[in-house]
């Protein structure tokens, strides 16, 4: 029987009643043609459409569902208002390009659009800098020195203290010991002068009552913990290498680290380089930072002659040595040009082990050279480091937040619905590679769509007009032909718009009523034919799906035809009591606040238009499967057939979750760092204006819906 429970186009409803409740008696234009609109358009009331609004000035003059579509002159003279009726991650594409028109503007929540401009960095000098101007400089140095950390080298971390608190978790798994390893390590560090890392453990076996095997032990893990973090900046290290074979370059550092260590470092990430030109703070007992150690540098290795010091720190590398007589070249660290570029509002989210770690990682792999990524949007290499970025964080958080839930709600096994988890699942087999002695769900892909398993789940005629209420942009020859494999070519069907016939369950009756058995009869053929599907599939009594977002619907369906409740978890979901899915089934969000139980304030959500994009397979959607359990699909389209960056993007993310994974070795399961939160926000904040894509990717990425109608809007213009 069908259900009274809200779908998702009455929360769509719903919303924009409410935000223009108060502006019923104005005029209003909409901007945008598309599903979102077809669905507005046929069930609002009391609202006054003067007009819609697109970018195709061809098909001003022309109407769709009933209202014409009108010019910017036309808008501007009999229009009061604009309202921006698309999907949210293309407001401000929108807005852009109608700003100057002479109306005001609203996106569909009832906000005055204004432009967010970014920061406007066109003063900053460093910007100015380059790798040439740097090589000429040098040129005219005797002696050369470098700063080690964040200059010739970084860590994939963005605050170094939060090595402390993984190695406090790490320590965990093999000492019984409840202290507070950060909190210990840094008092530790701050009882003596410079001291090295031998130094500091001795205070720390002080301090803590350990005997020298444990504290040992804690060293190594500490020091293995940081080598893994340890990156090369390539421009630099390149640069010291072809100095080194021209001039004399010394390293100097402020540091824990001895230099016989350092050049071990060093060694290991391409630059080779005696101990003996390495002068560090804990060797000498002197500090960069209070000048006392360029003061022995300058006595004890310039000697009168010109010298220049590269380095990160404006005041211990550039200020400091200056007062000394050393002249000085100031670069950035990836953490500070981050902070200095379009990703800058994610810093402050950095609020825990797992948001250190992904901006840093973040930041080694976008800013490794200090002289890249000036421009307003970060500009990636290649596909595989847009993958890396853009998406690594998102799914590696998923797939943990995923597998713990997987594994804590008892399932056996875990399905990945079509077409999203043609990627997803190949993400969660190489997770469960990565986190080696862990037990997990197995792995099943299932071919499903929206479209085959509402049909599918059609057993009596009141699931017929449930199914038909789903939005349809066409006319309801095409929609008998989409949704139900029903040909028709009577002048009435070609004729008569579905979203005319949709207004309400008597009118949707009868025009549908003659065609009800044929419906009927293709229905069960395909409910058949998916059952022995399922059947093949073989899969255990309580299992979990995977998709990516909101209502689950397909869930919900699948649940009705198998006759069984089963663990939904999803990027984003709608856990309001109204959604008859989840009132039925068992869903859960993962990129979504507790009191955001509808799901529309997620980063994720607000983006879904990628989302759906990206996760694809290289088929066509699933149309029905035979009655010999065979796949139909529709035929392919432009994001299928662009289906080859999704793979290079695919290796980006594959090697964010292997670092990840390798970072947080001998750290439990149970106790891995994970933050939904900062992953959500770190992929909102590149959407946001925070990456330029490459024509291949403007190319290869398309909003489709195959449910409502066969057409692509790309998500980048």
């Amino acid at each position: 029987m069908a259900d009274n429970g809200k779908t998702k186009f009455d929360y769509e409803i719903e919303e924009f009643e409410q935000a223009f409740d108060g502006k019923r008696d104005k005029r209003i234009a909409i901007y945008g043609t598309g599903r979102m609109t077809a669905t507005l358009l046929g069930r609002i009331k009391g609202f006054n459409i003067v007009g819609l609004l697109d970018r195709e000035e061809a098909l001003i003059g022309s109407s769709q569902y009933g209202v014409e579509i009108i010019s910017r002159e036309a808008a501007e003279r009999n229009a009061d208002m604009i309202v921006i009726n698309t999907a949210e991650n293309y407001w401000r594409t929108i807005y852009n390009r109608i700003k100057d028109w002479n109306i005001p503007i609203y996106f569909r929540n009832g906000m005055l659009a204004a432009q967010s401009e970014k920061e406007n960095r066109a003063a900053d000098e460093y910007f100015n800098k380059s790798y040439d101007e740097l090589r000429q400089k040098a040129e005219k140095y005797d002696v050369i020195s470098f700063d080690v950390f964040d200059t010739l080298i970084m860590r994939k971390i963005y605050l170094p203290s939060d090595i402390f608190g993984l190695v406090d978790k790490k320590i965990k798994g093999f000492a019984d010991t409840d202290i507070n390893f950060a909190e210990i390590r840094r008092k530790a560090a701050a009882l003596s002068d410079n001291p090295n890392i031998d130094e500091i453990y001795s205070k720390i076996r002080e301090m803590t009552g350990w005997d020298v095997s444990l504290t040992e032990k804690v060293k190594q893990c500490e020091l293995e913990t940081d080598f893994k973090l340890i990156s090369a900046r390539n421009v630099m290290t390149e640069l010291c290498r072809e100095l080194m074979q021209e001039k004399e370059v010394w390293l100097v550092s402020d540091m824990y680290y001895t230099a016989d260590y350092i050049k071990k470092i060093l060694h290991y990430n391409g630059l080779d380089i005696d101990s003996s030109r390495i002068i560090v703070s804990c060797d000498c007992k002197r500090s960069k930072e209070d000048g006392s150690l360029w003061e022995f540098y300058r006595q004890n290795v310039v000697k009168g002659r010109n010298a220049l010091h590269i380095g990160d720190n404006e005041k211990s590398d550039c200020m400091r040595p200056k007062e000394y007589g050393i002249d000085t070249y100031f670069i950035r660290s990836a953490g500070e040009m981050m902070a200095n570029s379009s990703l800058r509002e994610i810093l402050p989210q950095v609020n825990s082990l797992y948001a250190s770690l992904a901006a840093g990682m973040t930041a080694v792999k976008i800013f490794n050279n200090p002289f890249a990524n000036t421009g307003r949007g970060v500009k990636f290499n290649d596909e595989k480091e847009a993958g890396y970025c853009l998406l690594g964080s998102l799914c590696c958080s998923f797939m943990y937040w995923m597998m713990k839930n997987s594994v804590s709600d008892g399932v056996e096994e875990i399905v990945f619905f079509a077409r999203e988890g043609y990627l997803l699942i190949e993400q969660y087999r190489y997770m469960c590679s990565l986190l080696k002695g862990s037990k997990f769900p197995k792995a099943v892909y299932m071919e499903i769509s929206r479209r085959a398993v509402i049909n599918a789940a059609i057993e009596v005629k009141d699931d017929i007009y449930e199914a038909a209420m789903f939005p349809y942009t066409g006319n309801l020859s095409g929609f008998l032909h989409d949704r139900f494999r029903v040909e028709s070519e009577d002048e009435e069907t070609l004729t008569t718009a579905v979203i005319d016939i949709q207004k309400d369950r008597d009118t949707l009756e009868k025009a549908l009523g003659k065609y009800a058995d044929e419906i009927y009869r293709k229905a069960s053929e395909e409910r058949a034919g998916y059952l022995k599907y399922i059947s093949k599939l073989g899969l255990m009594p309580k299992i979990g799906v995977v998709d990516s977002l909101l209502y689950g619907n397909t869930q919900y369906y699948l649940g009705k035809i198998m006759k069984q409740k089963m663990n939904g978890y999803y990027f984003c979901a709608c856990l309001d009591n109204d959604n008859k899915c989840c009132r039925r089934q068992n869903m859960k969000g993962c990129f979504q606040n507790k009191e955001d139980t509808t799901g529309k304030q997620s980063k994720v959500w607000k983006n879904s238009n990628f989302i759906e994009a990206f996760f694809t397979s290289p088929n066509g959607m699933l149309i029905f499967m035979d009655q010999d359990a065979n796949a139909k699909y529709a035929a392919p389209m432009s994001n299928q057939k662009a289906f080859d960056i999704r793979l290079e993007m695919q290796e980006g993310i594959f090697e964010f979750m292997r670092e990840m994974a390798d970072i947080q070795e001998k750290i439990a399961f149970d106790d891995l760092c994970n933050d939904t939160g900062f992953a959500e926000d770190l992929f909102g904040c590149f959407m946001d204006g925070g990456f330029e894509p490459s024509d291949k990717m403007k190319k290869s990425f398309y909003y489709d819906n195959g449910i409502l109608n066969n057409k692509e809007v790309p998500i980048w213009e």
